[in-house]
């Protein structure tokens, strides 16, 4: 690279920083000076890289055999294609903010631009035509020329102006609507303006005058606004009220290919709980979501929790809903704060489980796909009823009775207990130990079924999560009357990390042991019960506010060689299995 550009270069950009500098502390003071240089920058960079790349084409060099070429300017910049490439460079990083980031930067851009050109002029480059005024310049065949760039230079700076005049005016423009659409709010829901004082009486004779009044400010004419909305009937009901959504699509593909086109293992429906269908688009969740918390001042709350879409066909409770049901009321429950010691929450109806490191609700797991401890370890929710009450800051304790596992109608004469205890001794550590216990065959209240749910969650630091789960299980007489108790074992891992406040990674880790075969069933080839494990990396990036995109990678591996997958034919005779999966999460 030239030196001389270099210089050029320098210059601009120490023009276009200055230049924004003075406009953050002057009419663009709401602006983020660092985040339009970073854009400035970030535009310059593409725009020389497709000039470049432009002007290699033209002379007949391929940039992909001589990629090093890129970075050498001698060779010339297509300066309309790098104005191309800057300005679509600008328009994708500043998004939704484009008319209100371009006012802002268009005077750092002329600045830069004046700095560019006088840049120029100090190498000698782009002279003019041949002139013999006073200020000309003996160019290299002596001959006096006119300094065009400093022409330029001078120009441009005195055009900076207008653009920060019409920044100024922008800002001025706001004002004026923001009192427009104040107005007009004011006049729907019937707030009266202050009517001008009426005239003061003349003073006496040598007495102070009294001061004048000062009108309404905008600030003040919205407090009363605010004020107006919170005495309408309607708004002292709801205004406690929460309400969240979102909703969730994906594909996955199976490099198995499976010609059942299922990613389970065996006939378990419930392996891969919501992402069960390989090689297709899913609408897995729309949810919608509405509660009230219950406060000392406010002590009756309840929630509503309601998903539509195919992750709804595997998390119907008994008796709400059939196995083919799109729509699935997930929570429904009524709370009560009773004014016993530091207030004791009660809750009944429909609720989700105590139990596991991940949620139905989609946003709240950072992976696509759900672990195979989450189908198959422990229940997806209850009806019934629960207490709970914070001892001490540490440690808060929550017991119930349910009718059992995933059964709103109960398919018994007997209830389970349902519990779970919080521990939290460090500030970035959280300890839970839980546990349902009770009858959870047809028609049987003598065999019982526990679960025990181990879960700790600790951050070593700020953008790092760490999680272990350990679940245990044990039915009596699993198979029918006199046979034997099975049990299940589960653990699983997780790590997250945020790279930035966009970009996050997370891997799982996890193993299933099912040595009686009553959760994942048996390998179809031998009749024997088989353990599988499975690993799972994860990156999810903020799009945009609300919106998240997250690609994962899996890799499920059943033991001792079991042939448990579809290997492409519609027959179960694979070992393993590897999956990718697209998602797109909009949350509101």
């Amino acid at each position: 690279m030239e030196f001389g550009l270099l210089a050029a270069a320098l210059i601009a950009a120490v023009c276009v920083r200055l230049t924004l500098a003075a406009e953050a502390a002057t009419v663009a003071p709401e602006q983020d000076s660092g985040r339009l240089w970073d854009l400035a920058l970030l535009s310059a960079f593409v725009g020389l890289g497709v000039g470049r790349i432009g002007a290699m084409v033209a002379g007949g060099t391929n940039p992909l055999a001589h990629p090093l070429d890129v970075l050498i300017l001698r060779g010339g910049v297509d300066t309309v294609l790098a104005s191309v490439g800057a300005i679509v460079a600008f328009g994708i990083a500043a998004r939704r903010a484009l008319v209100v980031t371009a006012d802002a930067i268009a005077p750092a851009v002329i600045a830069g631009l004046a700095g560019w050109h006088a840049g120029c002029f100090t190498r000698g480059a782009c002279l003019g035509t041949p002139s013999n005024l006073p200020w000309s310049i003996s160019g290299p065949s002596g001959v006096g020329r006119h300094p065009v760039e400093i022409y330029a230079a001078v120009l441009l700076a005195a055009a900076i102006g207008p653009p920060a005049a019409w920044a100024q005016d922008a800002k001025d423009r706001e004002i004026q609507e923001l009192r427009q659409r104040l107005d007009r709010l004011e006049k729907e829901i019937g707030v009266k303006k202050e009517a001008p004082p009426a005239p003061a009486a003349a003073p006496a004779p040598g007495a102070p005058a009294a001061p004048a009044e000062a009108p309404q400010s905008i600030g003040d004419r919205i407090k009363t606004i605010e004020e107006a909305i919170k005495s309408t009937p309607l708004f002292a009901v709801i205004k406690d009220w929460n309400f969240g959504g979102h909703v969730a699509l994906s594909y996955n593909y199976n490099f198995n290919n499976p010609d059942s086109r299922s990613n389970n293992a065996a006939d378990n429906t419930f392996y891969r709980v919501f992402d069960s269908k390989a090689n297709q688009f899913t609408i897995n969740q729309a949810e919608l979501w509405i509660d009230k918390p219950t406060t000392v001042e406010s002590p009756i709350g309840f929630g509503l929790d309601f998903i539509i879409g195919s992750d709804a066909k595997k998390i119907h409770s008994l008796g709400l809903g059939d196995s083919g049901d799109v729509f699935d009321l997930t929570q429904a429950y009524v709370t009560y704060k009773a004014p016993i010691g530091k207030g004791l929450d009660l809750k009944a109806g429909k609720f989700v489980t105590l139990h596991g490191a991940e949620v139905i609700r989609r946003p709240s797991n950072f992976n696509i796909s759900r672990s195979i401890q989450f189908g198959n370890a422990i229940p997806f929710t209850h009806t019934g009823i629960t207490a709970t009450y914070a001892f001490t800051d540490w440690l808060t304790l929550t017991g119930g009775i349910v009718n059992g596992w995933d059964n709103s109608d109960d398919n018994n004469d007997g209830k389970s207990l349902h519990g779970m205890a919080t521990i939290t001794p460090l500030k970035d550590l959280t300890v839970i130990l839980g546990g349902t216990w009770g009858a959870e065959q047809t028609d049987r209240t003598g065999p019982k079924r526990t679960l025990l749910d181990f879960l700790v969650t600790y951050k070593p630091i700020p953008p790092l999560t760490l999680t272990v789960n350990y679940n245990h299980g044990s039915e009596d007489e699993a198979f029918g009357v006199g046979t034997p108790t099975a049990t299940w074992h589960s653990v699983s891992g997780y790590a997250i990390y945020d790279v930035t406040d966009k970009l996050s990674v997370g891997v799982r880790g996890e193993y299933f042991a099912d040595e009686d075969g009553f959760r994942l069933l048996f390998d179809p080839n031998t009749g024997k019960p088989f353990n599988v494990w499975e690993f799972t990396l994860t990156g999810r990036y903020k799009l945009f506010d609300h919106l998240f995109a997250s690609v994962e990678y899996r890799h499920d591996q059943a033991t001792d060689s079991a042939k448990v997958f579809d290997d492409g034919d519609g027959k179960f005779n694979a070992s393993s299995q590897d999956t990718i999966a697209f998602e797109l999460v909009y949350q509101f």
